[in-house]
């Protein structure tokens, strides 16, 4: 495989319509047509891109199966010598062994190969048939350049993400997804990617797409990671991504609420039209602000209440009906003041201590 690193003299192009132009001296953006390569040149060049260094007798015999082994060797020669003449010095000899000559850049090892679009086209374009005496090669070939592609687009996707490029990755995901559809590590990386750009509604479609590709061509669901991921994201949990803004909810107060198996929904009918008759009894219990601190010995009362009900669990009239009495919220209010209204009747005049008291209250 020639250096990336040697000043190219000639470019060959083997993704798409087989071709070579010649690059040195050229000016940037002003490169000249490609030319076209005849078949057999084209077969030549690309398994020695493809395989590296050949011998002479195994290209004559591959290219020209059904002749003898040294008119085989003849027309190889003249291939070789034809290249030369027309358009340059692409191949070295070694002895018996053939390469690709330095300053021979092939479109499969360019450096940047990944951000262009001709990297998604196929190899060796139009030059297949049922016929060919090289058409395993070609087949088997395609298969491993789909695999190196693959490869390479997804390490330089990884690279990107890695150094924050996530707009440049996401791009390159896409286009690999569009080649390997069936990639379920890129439509991770795709999830992944929208995730860390805060489009949650992006990376649930991209799951749901994955989803319906697995199941459409291989009958499958995704797998325990990719489900694990779409968790995550969904959750707001997912590492370096910022939690969606539906997910984040309101400030926490300082003073935090009860627990959130313990705020029970009131019942709107219970307290309907008694506005004035809380804020009164808030009032006249020493609260202040009025309005607020009926509210919240409201809740507490019933927080009270909900730990009997949920406790004893006695089937009664009460139960049947949801708990309506135990949670009636001006009936808890009603309690409360009762309370503290013998609390301070002990304090003044004795009798059954406040303790007590409170306790019977509790019981009725």
């Amino acid at each position: 495989m020639p250096s990336s690193a040697d000043t190219p003299r000639l470019a060959l192009r083997f993704l798409g319509p087989p071709g070579w132009r010649v690059v040195a001296g050229a000016p940037q953006g002003a490169l000249p047509p490609w030319q076209p390569l005849p078949r057999k040149d084209a077969f030549l060049l690309a398994r020695l891109a493809l395989d590296g260094g050949q011998s002479r007798t195994l290209l004559a015999h591959w290219l020209w199966p059904d002749v003898a082994a040294p008119r085989a060797h003849a027309n190889l020669r003249q291939r070789l010598y034809r290249l030369r003449q027309d358009v340059g010095p692409l191949v070295q000899e070694q002895g018996d062994v053939l390469q690709l000559a330095a300053g021979v850049l092939p479109d499969l090892w360019r450096d940047g190969c990944t951000d262009d679009a001709a990297f998604e086209a196929p190899l060796l374009d139009g030059l297949a048939e049922a016929d060919d005496p090289v058409q395993l090669w070609l087949e088997e070939a395609r298969q491993r350049w789909q695999a190196r592609r693959t490869a390479e687009m997804g390490g330089r996707a990884e690279r990107l993400e890695a150094a924050g490029a996530t707009a440049e990755a996401l791009a390159l995901v896409q286009r690999l997804l569009l080649l390997e559809p069936l990639l379920e590590d890129a439509w991770r990386r795709l999830m992944r990617l929208h995730a860390l750009r805060a489009d949650r509604g992006a990376a649930i479609e991209a799951f749901e797409r994955c989803e319906r590709v697995l199941k459409d061509e291989l009958g499958l669901r995704p797998s325990a990671e990719t489900i694990a991921l779409m968790r995550a994201i969904e959750s707001g949990r997912f590492p370096g991504a910022p939690a969606p803004a539906s997910l984040r909810g309101p400030a926490v107060p300082d003073t935090a609420p009860a627990p959130a198996f313990l705020r029970l929904p009131q019942r709107p009918a219970l307290i309907i039209g008694r506005g004035a008759a809380l804020e009164d009894l808030g009032q006249r219990a020493g609260l202040a602000p009025a309005h607020d601190a009926a509210q919240r010995t409201v809740a507490q009362a019933q927080r009270r209440r909900y730990e009997r009900v949920g406790t004893s669990r006695q089937v009664g009239a009460g139960e049947a009906h949801g708990d309506a009495a135990a949670l009636d919220p001006l009936g808890d209010l009603l309690a409360v003041v009762g309370r503290r209204r013998g609390a301070v009747r002990d304090q003044q005049h004795g009798g059954v201590t406040g303790q007590h008291r409170f306790a019977v209250a509790d019981a009725q």
